[in-house]
């Protein structure tokens, strides 16, 4: 619910019962789903403060707000001071202690002294639209943006995500015109992979449907005129939702993120066949060593040096979803390791992808949400 909305609804309900702290908590939640995190976190902490007995989680909340902040002090405060008023069985209990072990993996990765050797740098970008999971086709990138509908409509989302074909030049990500695939207009389409000879193209499609969003892969080939009508690949959309479709570097493998049966819970990685005319085989889960109970997803797989580069947030890690790395194929993987500090961050770190042949980090890019600003 919108912050507006939530306002309404606990004036409207104060004769029954709503206070004020169940205003200011609600606004709390509103905000961190949003992504609206200093708010959030200014909230969490005013009705701790007013009601510890009936709001102690909001202590918990109000941590994990600042540890994604780089609030790294007030994190532990808060994490210390509900632990030590919480139950045994209170539900938070194992939650709150997991953040601990955030905050401690993450001062040890600050510090480490290797960070010298990596060089960041964020994309500019020429247009304001919202622009994430970058793959390189050819001499140019295809990313995912966000686009405004021309006509709004009560109750529909006027903002649609959409692919676009965008030229790096001088830092700055000059994103052209929307990829027309022929695709629902409703829906949104973005999270792309194309084959190096650039006849095909997957992506991800989804949309609202009772209430829900539905994920699944669809996929697009080159024609004289511009992209096929796309079609969804039915070996991948089998028994559940599916999305981050992403083709090995030898193009022989589609990798993809997905909740069908058979995984260890949430969203895990599976990978299936490629043929030359495009065609994906059945798919075949990666196993136990990469995926938890928690969501795997944007895989990425680096043929030269037999690497998988995939987000989760069922690791030990830095918060939010960590990029990890895993050596092998198939189901058989070792060496299974946090990416680390500087390339995640205590935020969302997800989408990696390079198009260098021999060294994973060379040219890498990849999508966060680090820092206080919303989304990717």
């Amino acid at each position: 619910l919108s912050i507006r909305r939530q306002r309404q609804m606990c004036i409207r309900d104060r004769g029954k019962g709503i206070t004020k702290n169940d205003l200011l908590y609600k606004q709390a939640e509103s905000y961190r789903l949003a992504h609206y995190l200093p708010q959030a976190a200014e909230r969490y902490k005013a009705v701790a403060a007013a009601d510890m007995s009936n709001y102690a989680h909001a202590l918990y909340w109000h941590a994990v707000c600042q540890r994604a902040l780089g609030n790294y002090a007030a994190a532990e405060e808060s994490l210390n001071e509900f632990l030590a008023k919480a139950t045994a069985n209170d539900s938070y209990r194992a939650a709150a202690e997991n953040e601990l072990t955030t905050l401690n993996y993450i001062k040890q990765q600050t510090v480490r002294p290797d960070t010298v050797m990596y060089s960041l740098q964020k994309f500019a970008v020429s247009t304001d639209k919202g622009v994430f999971a970058p793959v390189y086709a050819g001499n140019q990138f295809v990313i995912t943006g966000t686009e405004k509908d021309t006509v709004a409509q009560t109750g529909v989302n006027p903002n649609h995500n959409r692919l676009y074909t965008a030229i790096l030049a001088n830092n700055v990500l000059r994103v052209n015109e929307p990829i027309a695939v022929a695709a629902d207009a409703t829906a949104n389409q973005g999270a792309a992979t194309m084959s190096a000879d650039g006849q095909h193209l997957y992506f991800t499609q989804w949309k609202m449907e009772n209430g829900k969003q539905v994920f699944a892969v669809y996929h697009a080939t080159k024609t004289t005129d511009g992209w096929s009508a796309a079609t969804e690949v039915s070996t991948v959309n089998k028994g559940g939702n599916s999305k981050h479709p992403q083709l090995s570097a030898n193009g022989n493998y589609l990798f993809f993120s997905s909740n069908r049966a058979g995984g260890k819970g949430g969203y895990d990685i599976w990978y299936a066949p490629v043929t030359a005319d495009g065609t994906v085989g059945e798919a075949v889960h990666t196993g136990a060593a990469i995926n938890t109970a928690h969501d795997e997803q944007t895989p990425f797989y680096h043929s030269a040096t037999n690497t998988l580069v995939f987000s989760t947030d069922g690791k030990a890690g830095m918060g939010g979803f960590d990029l990890f790395t895993a050596k092998g194929e198939g189901a058989n993987w070792s060496n299974i390791e946090n990416m680390g500090y500087p390339i995640n961050s205590v935020r969302d770190d997800v989408y990696f992808f390079t198009a260098d042949k021999q060294n994973l980090l060379k040219n890498a890019v990849f999508s966060s949400d680090r820092g206080s600003d919303c989304c990717l």
